[in-house]
């Protein structure tokens, strides 16, 4: 998987095994119109079509990586759990195989303050669209961190302290997402 950077902060990814599919990833901050979205997304009128993450439950990058590829592996055997390849991306990033409780806990709510939105294939009339739809600051990816909640990830992931002690927040997380679908 290879990222490069375009003008602004977005950041593209790439997927080894999966040619020509692609990932825009942009992290937004002080987003005010988080009940909009969230109003948007669940009646599937978001253009385009995007994944929109809570920022502040993602523990690293590489999770919504690993999701994204996971949700691209279901579309191509035509096994996806959810409506869309972009439901699919914020349901991976759940331990849990409650798909509401997922989009509940992972996906834009009301309260949210800050979002990572990913967008599959996207074009530049796209991205820039998104930046048109959210709004709040860009931010560079490498600022993440800034705006995770670690408690309500250990919480959300179910993390106890003895696994912390033997890994990182995000190979917990990893961990509880691959042993979801054992």
């Amino acid at each position: 998987m290879g990222a490069s950077e375009p003008a602004g902060h977005f950041e593209s990814w790439t997927f080894a095994g999966l040619p020509g599919k692609t990932l825009h990833v942009i992290l937004f901050t002080n987003v005010t119109n988080c009940k909009e979205l969230q109003s948007k997304v669940r009646a599937g009128e978001v253009e385009p079509e995007v994944a929109m993450l809570n920022a502040a439950v993602v523990a690293d990058l590489f999770v919504v990586r690993i999701a994204a590829q996971q949700a691209l592996a279901q579309q191509q055997r035509g096994k996806l759990i959810t409506k869309s390849l972009h439901a699919e991306l914020v349901y991976n990033m759940s331990g849990s195989r409650h798909i509401s409780e997922s989009f509940n806990r992972f996906g834009v709510s009301e309260s949210c303050q800050h979002l990572l939105v990913a967008c599959f294939d996207a074009e530049l009339t796209q991205l820039e669209a998104i930046t048109e739809l959210v709004k709040g600051q860009q931010q560079p990816l490498s600022s993440l961190q800034t705006f995770t909640d670690k408690a309500l990830i250990q919480k959300y992931y179910k993390v106890s302290p003895n696994e912390l002690k033997v890994g990182t927040l995000a190979d917990a997380a990893l961990f509880k997402i691959a042993a979801r679908d054992c």
